[in-house]
């Protein structure tokens, strides 16, 4: 399963909405970085004065704020905005960018919101690196987007916000090179924080759950599996969805044989595995980048356990199903190899065209492996078995190299020895 259509609801989220409300979160939390002109100037009577106005202006326009009176929080944040507060400049452009108490407006948002991150203020970059990414009034720039979002995830300790997003552009590779690294270390710091906003915990775990998922290099089920879980713990109906899909996709080596094999110089990989009663355990295996639904190629290990069942019982067991089956498929023909203390069925198979009988949609080339084996003091029979398929057009030309193919499968299955423990 690929789960970035569920995820995409997680990254097509309207982040500029949450990163806007500035004054819940960046306002409390984050504070411009102090320069050493803030230091070194003496401030003249004038400037107190007009500080003293500002931090009026702005406690009653975020009292109006508050109060979802927006239009009388913008008039009294424009004002402090004007004296050249940092906090209102923020707050005024998110206004602007969402239309609360004054007209949409994405230039004015802009003007504003640049004023504010000139004075390294947080939020303020995390906005407009946010209008860069969504071209909210800008053209599209992810460069530009992800300039402003790093400088706001470096101020003091991080915004949060700004962390978050940056993190996800290092995932994506949007506006840097992707780096899965520097994606981890910046949403595992948000995923572990205690104190993170719960919104914000849930979407870096669930990005941590995607990248394992279907990041090329840094797969990892069990993780993916992990983060969701986590997400999901903290209420989340996307990542209870998530969850969900990933467990029941959840593949187990039962039989701890690996999660790769060898067969014929390729390599298959662990794709499916099922526990359906406590004597019986099946594995499957493909090649890269193939499912079971779909295979051109498959390897296939299982077990059932019990005393009495022989290679020649599997192997008559499975003959008799053919010979049933000859009645519907005219292509069923098999052999029978005894190779001592194992059994060989050597088979081909085929379905017909649902739309036009008289045509095949699939045909099936197959070699079962029967031995007795004995794990944990158990007796069971092992059946190990190559498949090879071909669909539609394809089932003629590989017709015509099967011979060649059934005889290298062959020896290739002779000298199998796949260890169940």
């Amino acid at each position: 399963m690929k789960n970035l259509n569920l995820l995409r609801k997680l990254w097509m989220l309207p982040l500029f909405c949450l990163a806007l409300n500035l004054h819940a979160q960046g306002v409390a939390r984050t504070k411009p970085s102090t320069s050493t002109r803030h230091l070194t100037a003496i401030p003249s009577r004038s400037n107190v004065a007009n500080s003293l106005k500002a931090n009026d202006y702005i406690k009653k326009g975020m009292e109006y704020y508050r109060a979802k009176n927006y239009t009388q929080a913008a008039s009294y944040l424009e004002k402090a905005a004007n004296l050249g507060e940092f906090t209102s400049q923020s707050v005024l452009g998110s206004m602007y960018m969402k239309g609360e108490g004054v007209p949409q407006d994405y230039q004015k948002a802009k003007y504003w919101l640049e004023k504010s991150a000139d004075q390294q203020f947080a939020p303020a970059q995390f906005g407009l690196g946010l209008m860069y990414y969504e071209g909210l009034g800008v053209a599209k720039d992810a460069k530009k987007a992800f300039f402003w979002v790093e400088k706001a995830a470096k101020q003091g300790n991080g915004y949060e916000q700004a962390r978050l997003k940056l993190g996800e552009m290092y995932l994506r590779g949007e506006g840097v090179a992707r780096d899965y690294q520097k994606a981890t270390s910046l949403l595992e710091q948000i995923a572990n924080d205690k104190t993170a906003l719960p919104d914000n915990a849930i979407q870096a775990m669930l990005n941590l759950s995607l990248m394992y998922d279907q990041g090329e290099g840094v797969q990892d089920h069990q993780k993916a599996l992990l983060w969701a879980e986590k997400a999901a713990n903290l209420g989340s109906p996307v990542a209870k969805e998530v969850l969900s899909h990933l467990q029941a996709e959840s593949v187990t080596d039962y039989l701890n044989v690996g999660n790769a094999l060898q067969f014929n110089k390729e390599t298959y990989y662990l794709g499916w595995s099922s526990h359906p009663t406590d004597i019986y355990y099946i594995q499957e295996y493909f090649p890269k980048d193939e499912k079971a639904e779909s295979y051109h190629q498959m390897f296939s290990v299982s077990i059932l356990y019990g005393d009495a069942l022989t290679p020649k019982v599997g192997a008559d067991t499975k003959v008799a199903e053919l010979e049933l089956r000859k009645s519907t498929d005219a292509c069923c023909n098999y052999k029978v190899m005894n190779n001592g203390d194992s059994y060989m069925v050597d088979f081909l198979v085929s379905q017909k065209d649902e739309k036009n009988p008289e045509l095949l949609s699939v045909v099936e080339f197959n070699l079962y492996l029967y031995r007795q084996v004995t794990i944990n003091g158990k007796k069971a029979l092992e059946l190990d078995f190559y498949s090879r398929r071909a669909y539609g057009e394809e089932i003629i030309p590989f017709l015509q190299i099967l011979t060649e193919t059934r005889k290298e499968a062959l020896a290739e299955m002779t000298k199998t020895d796949i260890q169940c423990h």
